[in-house]
């Protein structure tokens, strides 16, 4: 399957890309560059917004935490499979830091450590990436947890709007750093896919020739 083999080559890293330069670019955008928040900015500003401290708004520091978790155990299964290009995993190793940076700064928060589970799930899921690599629906599972990130990032933001606009005091438009965020998950799902696909199909034509 040489076409669909050739079209997963470059969606999965297109995939990533996207999606971590849609978790740094602007989530809220505004016209004042201080107002303009990333998923990153917005893990720490929910945190003192009312609604969120009284529980009336179901979101919290990790709903915008975890798309920089799905985005370095998905960057981190990619590695794994792409020959003499270990060097890749630099990247999920840098986003692990940012990951972990609030964690190891403010410690004793209680609220810090009844949320560091995010940092072992993280950490887990890049391991397991490791011991998993080359079995059969390795892409399968790929695609299944780019499936999973792209709902688990989708809400937070559609969620939080409506504050973000009574404190602005128009509603803001979805950033387009969110945008390519989800572009990003569907182009990983997509290209998972073809390349389970692809495996797939070679396997009975490898077997046979041996």
């Amino acid at each position: 399957m040489p076409a669909s083999r050739s079209v997963h080559a470059w969606l999965l890293p297109l995939g990533l890309l996207l999606l971590w330069a849609g978790y740094f670019g602007p989530w809220i955008p505004h016209a004042a560059a201080a107002l303009s928040l990333n998923a990153l900015d917005l893990s720490e500003w929910v945190t003192y917004l009312p609604q969120v401290r009284s529980g009336a708004l179901a979101l919290g520091r990790l709903n915008f935490l975890a798309p920089l978790s799905f985005a370095i155990v998905l960057s981190s299964a990619w590695a794994w499979q792409v020959p003499r290009t270990r060097a890749l995993l630099l990247v999920p190793l840098l986003g692990f830091g940012v990951l972990a940076e609030p964690f190891l700064l403010y410690l004793n928060e209680p609220e810090l450590q009844s949320q560091i589970w995010i940092l072992f799930a993280t950490a887990g899921g890049c391991v397991l990436g490791a011991v998993l690599r080359g079995r059969r629906w390795y892409w399968a599972g790929f695609a299944l947890l780019a499936a999973c990130g792209l709902a688990a990032n989708s809400w937070p933001l559609l969620l939080l709007r409506p504050v973000a606009g009574a404190l602005y005091g128009a509603l803001p438009g979805l950033g387009w750093g969110w945008g390519i965020t989800q572009l990003g998950g569907m182009l990983l799902v997509v290209g998972a896919a073809l390349r389970q696909r692809s495996s797939a199909g070679s396997a009975p034509s490898s077997s046979h020739g041996a």
